[in-house]
């Protein structure tokens, strides 16, 4: 699951398994201690724009509910995640397959303070969770960026849904990389 290296602990994605992304380290201690949700453990907070349906804290839970998060169909619809007690430079991300329509055009954002926001990835007309056999779908962030983050974001472009609405909808969202704790 991970690896120590110089300055921080490194959480490598892994394919075949749900729970080894960045959160779960957090809340479980490295593997030491049994895993709950990572709100309610008060090792990460989650804002979103608007709630339209859904419950916002499933995003982050280890089996997300049926039903998917989706904010109101509002231009530029984002979702913010806090990690309270780590900073994390990323490699890989995941989003959890949404209710149709699901996002093809959106930015995943790092920022350090959750004002200044760093762009990490930009996607246009992506049709991976359109078209994704699975629960949901990963990306690398190449070149991984230099610095390490305390927030992320993941913000819609406007209509930039698959039915070209501005409503954000997926199920679930985890980080991987290396994690340096505070």
């Amino acid at each position: 699951m991970s690896q120590d290296v110089r300055h921080g602990v490194l959480v490598k994605y892994q394919y075949e398994t749900r729970s080894n992304g960045v959160m779960n380290y957090v809340v479980t201690k490295g593997g030491k201690v049994m895993w709950q949700h990572p709100v309610k453990a008060g090792v990460v907070t989650i804002n979103a724009s608007s709630v339209e349906g859904g419950n916002l804290g499933d995003v982050c839970d280890l089996y997300p509910s049926e039903q998917k998060f989706v904010t109101q169909d509002v231009p530029y619809s984002w979702v913010s995640f806090t990690f309270k007690t780590c900073r994390v430079r990323p490699t890989h991300y995941k989003l959890g397959l949404a209710s149709p329509p699901p996002p093809s055009s959106w930015h995943l954002h790092g920022s350090t303070d959750g004002i200044n926001w760093i762009i990490l990835k930009i996607h246009t007309n992506d049709p991976s969770l359109a078209i994704c056999t699975e629960d949901d779908a990963v990306w690398s962030l190449t070149p991984v960026p230099a610095g390490a983050y305390r927030h992320f974001r993941i913000l819609l472009q406007k209509e930039g849904s698959q039915a070209s609405t501005s409503a954000l909808s997926f199920s679930s969202f985890e980080v991987y990389g290396e994690v340096f704790k505070d």
